[in-house]
Parts: C-alpha cells; structure tokens; sequence
C-alpha cells in the first residue's frame, strides 16, 4: 500500500485507538472492586490470577531490547548505562504474547522501556508476531527518531502492524534545554520525512501527522524541567515531597524488561546493574506467569501501599507521575476499600 501522509491535530492523535470510555479509577471505585489488587490471588489459584488480570490491566509495557543510543541527562540510562545489545529472549517473547492471546487482549502495548527499539532490526518482526496473534491490540511505542531517516521508515512499521509512535527530539549531549536547539531538531526531523512545516509548528515545538493507521506526534518538551525523578535514579525538578496522592500505574499497567524483570511500574527503572524493586522474572516456560506475578501477593502490596491518600514510602515517596486528574473526592471510598481488606 502507498503512504498515505496527513497532517493531523494534537487533538486527533490523542484520540486515536483511545479504547477507554472514561477514567480508570471511575470505572473501577465502584460496588465490582477487585479486592485480589490488594490482598493478592492465594498461590495455586490460576483461574482467579487471570481473571484479575483480565479485567484490570490496560497496558503491557514490553520492552524488547536493551539497546539506547543516547545517554540523556533526565534518564537513568545516564548513570547507569544501557550501550549494550541484549535482546529479549524470544522464547519470552512469544511465551508473553501467547499468554495475552489467552485472554484475547485487546489494549495497548508499549514496546518499549528506557531503550530505543528502532536501533534494533528485528522491531517489525516483533509487530507482526503481535498483530498476528494479538489482532484487536493497539501497539505503540517511543522513540527519539535517530533510525528513521525517511518517511518509507514509518510506513514499513505501519504495515507491520504499529498504531501509535511518540517520537521526543531529546537536546544534544551535554547541553541543556533550549527553544534553538529544539527548533533545529525539528527542522532536521521534517527535512527527512518531507514534512513542510509552518510558523505554528515551530513555535510549538511539534507536529502530528499519520501514515495510514500509524498516528506519530513529534515533539521537543523540557525534560529536565518536565522528567519524572524515575523512583529515584536521576534528580529532575518536577519532584513532589512526601506523596500522598494515589497512583494507577500498578493497577493498570503491567511491565517487563528485555531481561524479563517485572517491576511495579514503567518509572522503575532496571538493568543488568540496577536490580531494585524487582518483583519476580517472568518464566518462559509458564503460560500463566504474567498472570501469577500480576495479581500474588507481592505486586499487591505495592498497589495497597499505593492506593489509598496517605504517605507512600520510597522509591514513590517524591515521584511526581500519574499525579494529574485525580480527585480527593474518592477518599471516603478509598478508605472503605482499604477498611474492607483489613
């Protein structure tokens, strides 16, 4: 098929393949609460783990290699490295993707982590795979654009079965934020994919556009202003001082690095040098394993210690993620819940 290239809205993107009908904690702080996401699924009980998981988690995050070329200042892969090629073991891989198709997922994946996936020449082998097996998922991913050097790039991962790409036009090595070096970035980026943009582009910081069912946003945001401290693995101004607000993200995202590590969130950070707050690896000869880790005990401590208004302890003491619509209003049913599992 020919690309088809057009110029969308912000607004169009953020809309596109949004399965959701209303907010999560709307549709799940209500008479049906999963008391299993905070007491945890007794060992041995399969039927009752998937179901928990079934009905709970909208993201897998994936990430299918280790691999960043970039060593930027606001990520951990400054300090704690990631310029080694490790790719996920593919027996994982299809071990995970087969165990959703169990359950006919049909959210959205993310694939990837604190890599950069379109270093690795395999990334559409690993669409297809999913798009096979996985027909109603919504793929999506991130990047920093360095790999794609033309618009037949995006057209390739189109056809392979990619719905979504963010792509962040990250400030040179070694220099700081700047509205000029981000305006060059941009210039640079459009000039490959034939792009023409316009004064409101470049004031903006950004684009959108599709390819034809691939939605992409282009954008140059401040970082080191905006960054999430990432459970305490780099200093980000954006921090907040004894959370006390809940987080959703152990609820309704469920994360696996490349080396098959679980971690309670995507703002955890893990590397083969970097080991905190590892739940369990995912066994890649266990089909129930993602559905074990998800809804036992362990990982439901996390979301207990996570769920109501009260200090949360670290690595989430001062992390400022999953902050934004939240309201107090829910407190009374918080506490009810957490009453109730006492």
């Amino acid at each position: 098929m020919k690309p088809i290239f057009q110029e969308i809205s912000k607004e169009e993107y953020l809309k596109s393949y949004n399965f959701h009908k209303k907010d999560y904690w709307k549709r799940k702080l209500n008479s049906d609460f999963d008391y299993e996401l905070l007491t945890g699924v007794t060992d041995g009980e399969i039927d009752k783990a998937i179901n928990v998981f079934e009905k709970n988690v909208d993201t897998v995050n994936l990430e299918t290699s280790s691999y960043c070329n970039r060593k930027c200042d606001y990520c951990p892969v400054s300090t704690y490295g990631r310029n080694f090629k490790t790719f996920i073991n593919q027996k994982l891989f299809k071990n995970i993707i087969l165990s959703l198709k169990k359950i006919n997922f049909s959210r959205n994946i993310c694939l990837n982590l604190y890599n950069e996936p379109l270093a690795d020449k395999n990334f559409t082998s690993y669409l297809k795979f999913i798009r096979e097996n996985l027909p109603l998922s919504i793929l999506q991913s991130n990047s920093n654009g360095d790999f794609i050097k033309k618009l037949n790039d995006l057209h390739k991962l189109e056809a392979s079965g990619l719905n979504k790409l963010k792509i962040t036009l990250h400030v040179p090595k070694g220099k700081k934020f700047s509205q000029a070096d981000s305006r060059q970035s941009l210039i640079k980026f459009a000039k490959r994919i034939n792009f023409q943009l316009n004064s409101k582009h470049i004031s903006e910081l950004g684009f959108c556009f599709r390819v034809n069912k691939l939605f992409v946003i282009v954008q140059c945001p401040n970082w080191f202003d905006e960054g999430n401290y990432r459970g305490g693995t780099i200093n980000t101004t954006k921090t907040y001082k004894n959370r006390v607000s809940p987080c959703v993200k152990p609820f309704r995202e469920f994360t696996v690095y490349y080396n098959g590590n679980v971690t309670p969130c995507c703002d955890i950070f893990n590397n083969n040098n970097f080991n905190k707050h590892v739940i369990q690896s995912v066994d890649k000869n266990d089909s129930n394993s993602i559905f074990k880790i998800y809804a036992y005990k362990k990982l439901s401590q996390w979301r207990k210690h996570l769920f109501g208004w009260n200090s949360k302890k670290d690595p989430c003491a001062s992390c400022s993620s999953s902050i934004d619509n939240l309201n107090q209003k829910d407190t009374e049913s918080r506490e009810q819940i957490l009453n109730n599992v006492s």
